[in-house]
């Protein structure tokens, strides 16, 4: 009977051509190569205790894949997480690494209190009650509304205020450039995994990613008339303060040296944090100043680099690095001078 239903909705949806058979012309429906809207024939729940990333993963492999990659997938695996929570006892570290469901506000999420070892699932962005969210409406194979907060940073504030506020007084945001388009790439593809019944669609990467690639610009200058060595520490491409975050142990490391030959003769260092309220504003910079004796005629190499540190990755992120030849001369001595070539 369902069977029957369905065919006489498709063939009013579609209209239809006649065949001849051996008992007569039939209607049959017109169907085109594809089919985006197909009636709602899976009824999806979301049950607590009983939900998880695996529900999604069998019509959403590619996706899943990727959200397996990202540090939502682990943001309850580390032994740091479980012993600060008290073995996710404790709701006010659950409730973002671990969230029910999505605010679209300032407010924290409430805690799941099921599946928690798998992080932050789909659930937690896309599901509110047995309502599933995205920024496409779909009623196939299950209802999808749309909901447009999922395309800017209300989808990101529940768990990450202080970065969506240095955000709003960004450059970024007068540009329109949101959270998503920096940290979800824009791709075209099959959502689902029945590639034979959908189009492509415009979606976005789950591994949320970040990258460092031109974030941070480093410059060095010697003032002539103090010797000083200025390292300034420019914030260039990031839509917030690097690092940022409230908690965690996300740090900037700036390491500033002078070499001689082979060795180093100078050495400096500085740790910029968001606890420490050090960390390198968006669209602004910090300036360090180093007093090195330089002695008359020597030859020096100035060194500077930039270094993300966070026990998330398994090896430290080169932001930037610069080197410049230091020489004095006899005269430049004298008169307090130095040249960087």
């Amino acid at each position: 009977m369902f069977n029957f239903c369905l065919c006489l909705a498709l063939i009013m949806l579609l209209g239809c051509s006649k065949k001849r058979t051996p008992l007569g012309n039939i209607p049959v429906p017109k169907m085109p190569d594809k089919v985006d809207l197909l009636p709602s024939v899976i009824n999806v729940k979301y049950h607590e205790g009983v939900s998880g990333v695996d529900s999604c993963k069998s019509c959403h492999s590619e996706i899943h894949a990727e959200w397996q990659k990202s540090f939502h997938s682990k943001s309850t695996h580390s032994e740091a997480f479980k012993k600060q929570s008290d073995n996710f006892n404790f709701k006010g570290c659950v409730s973002c690494h671990a969230p029910e469901a999505p605010n679209f506000d300032a407010n924290r999420p409430e805690a799941r209190s099921w599946k928690v070892h798998e992080g932050v699932t789909c659930s937690a962005c896309h599901v509110v009650g047995n309502r599933t969210l995205g920024t496409l409406g779909s009623n196939a194979p299950h209802r999808t509304f749309k909901e447009e907060k999922l395309r800017t940073e209300l989808a990101c504030i529940s768990c990450h205020q202080q970065t969506v506020e240095q955000w709003r007084v960004s450059s970024f945001k007068e540009q329109n450039i949101s959270c998503q388009q920096c940290h979800m790439p824009y791709k075209r593809r099959f959502i689902s995994d029945f590639h034979k019944l959908y189009n492509k669609k415009d979606s976005r990467s789950h591994t949320f990613e970040i990258d460092f690639n031109n974030c941070l610009k480093l410059d060095l200058n010697v003032s002539k008339l103090t010797g000083q060595i200025q390292l300034k520490a420019s914030n260039t491409g990031a839509g917030h303060s690097i690092p940022t975050g409230i908690y965690g142990d996300a740090a900037l490391f700036l390491e500033f040296s002078v070499l001689k030959g082979s060795s180093v003769v100078f050495f400096r260092e500085e740790r910029l944090s968001s606890q420490d309220k050090t960390a390198i504003p968006v669209d602004g910079h910090r300036i360090f100043f180093y007093n090195f004796r330089a002695k008359p005629g020597e030859k020096y190499l100035v060194r500077a680099r930039a270094i993300f540190n966070s026990s998330n990755y398994l090896e430290d992120k080169i932001l930037d690095e610069i080197e410049q030849p230091l020489q004095t001369t006899m005269q430049d001595t004298q008169r307090k001078k130095f040249l960087l070539h």
